[in-house]
């Protein structure tokens, strides 16, 4: 199985599968194994960040894919993975996706969190796969969980 690294992009799977469905209290590591189950997924890396824009610098809410991307590169570099995985439909992130395969010879896949996959970002993919609400309804997490703290639950109208 190749080693597999994921980098989601946070704001792009809300708004994309998330936003007006009951399936908010996502566990992502089980949606990634369910969705790649011939991958060793060693990471998972989740990316957002709440921006907007500001008068001297209306172009901010575009850089907030600059993370997600530069571990991507970082990674690929350092030979962490065989395979990269990308949630995400943003076209922003077709530049290091084309030199993750075409300079550093990597495997990039997208999971959609959208309904029409980005036509700019699908000729430079080995392989794209929908996010379904199966497979979202799938991954929830238990309604209640325990952690060091206690036991909290799934957040009423979730």
């Amino acid at each position: 199985m190749p080693i597999t690294s994921v980098y989601i992009d946070g704001f792009n799977l809300f708004y994309g599968a998330l936003r007006k469905t009951p399936h908010r209290w996502l566990d992502i590591d089980r949606l990634c194994r369910l969705l790649l189950p011939n991958n060793d997924i060693q990471t998972i890396k989740y990316f957002t960040a709440l921006v907007s824009a500001r008068p001297g610098d209306p172009d901010q809410p575009v850089r907030q894919d600059v993370n997600l991307a530069t571990h991507l590169l970082h990674d690929a570099h350092l030979n962490r993975f065989d395979v990269a995985v990308v949630i995400s439909n943003d076209s922003d992130l077709l530049l290091p996706i084309k030199i993750v395969r075409s300079e550093l010879k990597k495997r990039v896949g997208v999971l959609n969190p959208h309904k029409r996959p980005s036509q700019a970002l699908l000729p430079h993919l080995d392989f794209i796969k929908s996010i379904r609400a199966g497979a979202l309804s799938a991954a929830q997490f238990p309604d209640q969980l325990t952690d060091r703290h206690g036991a909290f639950s799934k957040p009423t109208g979730w």
